[in-house]
């Protein structure tokens, strides 16, 4: 009887870690990211997840995102960036992709060369993500689209060149001057035939 009783703590031990093994496990969430930014305001991410035992209502997670500034020495300097996002799991997903992205307010997408997510899942005593309450993902490195130069803005009208097509005034107030000149260059023609003509006419009346 003393060789059971002592049998019999060892083997309730082992029994409360298998069972307190199988809760933290009961309530697990796979994941992984993949970077896939096509845009200059926002970076987002793909997460492949895969769920068990998940409860009919599924659970919630908390993803923040992490950027490097471009010339920080300092390798491991992650910084939050905007706000973090909450995403909804549903229960006995397999491999299913999920697209998680972060608007990008107070700072460029191109200040950060790098990029890191960090997700928590919410009420971690009963579920995990990766076999912990919380985890990191990345780095990343940024591969979000760059500011094109001289690029008009969405909306903004092209500026156009007009041509010109009338007469070109002279800088004087605007006054054309070759309309007076081409009146009396034919005055000038006329008086010249009206003297050649008189010319003719006392030449002819002499004779």
């Amino acid at each position: 009887m003393k060789v059971l009783k002592l049998l019999g703590v060892p083997v309730m031990v082992v029994g409360m870690l298998t069972l307190l093994t199988a809760t933290a496990y009961a309530n697990h969430a796979q994941i992984e990211a993949k970077l896939n930014c096509t845009s200059q305001t926002q970076v987002c991410f793909d997460l492949t997840v895969s769920t068990t035992e998940f409860p009919d209502t599924g659970r919630d997670i908390k993803v923040t995102l992490l950027g490097h500034k471009k010339g920080d020495e300092d390798a491991k300097n992650f910084m939050p960036v905007g706000d973090a996002v909450t995403v909804h799991l549903d229960k006995d997903l397999k491999d299913k992709v999920i697209q998680v992205c972060f608007p990008v307010k107070d700072v460029k997408v191109t200040d950060f060369d790098s990029f890191k997510i960090e997700i928590d899942a919410v009420n971690p005593d009963d579920f995990d993500v990766n076999g912990m309450a919380k985890v990191k993902l990345g780095p990343f490195e940024n591969t979000c689209p760059t500011p094109t130069p001289n690029t008009p803005t969405p909306g903004t009208p092209t500026p156009t060149t007009t041509t010109n097509t009338g007469a070109v005034l002279a800088s004087t107030g605007g006054f054309d001057f070759r309309f007076p000149l081409l009146g009396l260059a034919i005055l000038v023609a006329g008086a010249t035939l009206f003297v050649v003509s008189a010319s003719r006419g006392r030449s002819t009346s002499d004779r």
